[in-house]
């Protein structure tokens, strides 16, 4: 909820701590994530800019939106000065989506959800059986074709739950049933898989370094495994569920032979339904929380380090952002900066203790200063504008 203390300004109380006199110059850093549904991350960076700037606050202020893998990813990316490039692959379903990468030196980044994102189609049962991660895997050729081999993958938000199986089809697996015809698309189609034929699979992949990046730590199969956990939100109901957990749980039996040990018990094999199990597994990836990565991609602590004041937020600051969110990793990394972090957020369920615990100085509630969700939702870039006035 929305602290009911008297704000003080931040450069105060780091006066305060700070025994030699602080000789940087006033700068307030903006690095927020999305608010699902009501805002991009750059959308709400530019918005709490413009509220500082009317507020009177005369220090220098940079925006550096930011992600933790999922949507948004590729746009956090854009906002620092990273080229794009894009591609034309495989959807979730059976039509074909633009997607962008975003590049710079010998990096590319991959946002999962720009292939295979839930957003890009509806969130029904039929959707949820048949949706497939290919386009991902066309996105990892893509890049490797274009000379990378040094790739990040951001898994997140995706609206298929096939084990990564689309993903390895693309890269050269072949996933055979018992007449020696590739099996279907999408998690409906992990039962009938008999054989699998890895001779195929692109061997560029063993000498590129790939890292996963994503928030969600859940293993591959089980309670808290890709399906049980997660497909419900991208329309599957209760059979269905089943059905694609039952699918997932034999496919990684069938592979047992051809990946990691334990690989389907890795932290964030379940992620991007199941595609985490099988870059870890397959393709020898690495995983690394996603906000964490990506702030590091983004050089977010020189910029901290010059900076008195920083400003970030999501839609919803809850027990999940303690995990490890984009928020809350940015409060970690404040702290060692000496610097003072205020969050932003549409609504916010941790009680004050938990939230400074985390490394906030004060919390701002769109929630709160609107009267209720739904109608901050609709008004978030005028409340995000007045919580920036009321920072400054």
């Amino acid at each position: 909820m929305l602290s009911s203390h008297r704000w003080h300004h931040p450069l105060s109380s780091i006066a305060r701590r700070s025994a030699a006199p602080d000789t940087r110059r006033a700068m307030a850093l903006v690095c927020p994530d999305k608010f699902r549904g009501s805002a991009t991350a750059t959308q709400v960076s530019r918005y709490l800019a413009d509220g500082l700037r009317s507020g009177g606050y005369i220090g220098d202020i940079v925006c550096l939106p930011v992600a933790d893998g999922g949507e948004g990813t590729i746009d956090c990316f854009v906002a620092a000065g990273f080229a794009t490039t894009e591609a034309t692959v495989a959807g979730p379903l059976e039509a074909h989506v633009t997607a962008r990468i975003a590049t710079q030196d010998r990096v590319a980044v991959i946002e999962s959800a720009q292939a295979s994102g839930l957003d890009l189609i509806a969130a029904t049962p039929g959707n949820a059986r048949h949706a497939s991660s290919r386009g991902v895997g066309e996105l990892i050729k893509y890049v490797l074709d274009l000379g990378f081999r040094d790739i990040t993958v951001g898994v997140g938000g995706t609206a298929s739950t096939d084990g990564g199986a689309g993903m390895l089809q693309a890269l050269g697996v072949r996933l055979l049933d018992r007449t020696g015809h590739p099996i279907s698309r999408g998690g409906v189609g992990l039962l009938q898989l008999h054989h699998v034929d890895m001779t195929g699979l692109d061997a560029r992949l063993y000498d590129a370094r790939i890292t996963v990046a994503t928030d969600v730590t859940n293993p591959l199969t089980g309670p808290d495994g890709a399906a049980r956990k997660f497909a419900r939100q991208k329309g599957a109901e209760n059979s269905d569920v089943t059905l694609l957990d039952t699918g997932i749980e034999h496919f990684a039996r069938i592979l047992t032979p051809y990946v990691l040990p334990a690989a389907a018990e890795q932290l964030g094999a379940g992620a991007g339904g199941g595609i985490g199990y099988a870059l870890i597994g397959v393709c020898g990836a690495t995983r690394v929380s996603g906000a964490d990565a990506i702030l590091d991609l983004l050089h977010l602590d020189e910029h901290m380090s010059r900076a008195h004041l920083v400003i970030t937020g999501e839609g919803s600051l809850d027990e999940s952002s303690l995990a490890g969110k984009a928020p809350t990793a940015i409060a970690r990394r404040a702290k060692s900066h000496d610097t003072t972090t205020v969050a932003v957020v549409g609504r916010c369920s941790l009680i004050e203790k938990d939230w400074r615990e985390a490394g906030f100085a004060d919390v701002y509630e769109l929630a709160a200063m609107a009267g209720s969700v739904e109608a901050s939702m609709r008004r978030t870039s005028e409340l995000l504008i007045e919580a920036g006035r009321r920072i400054a």
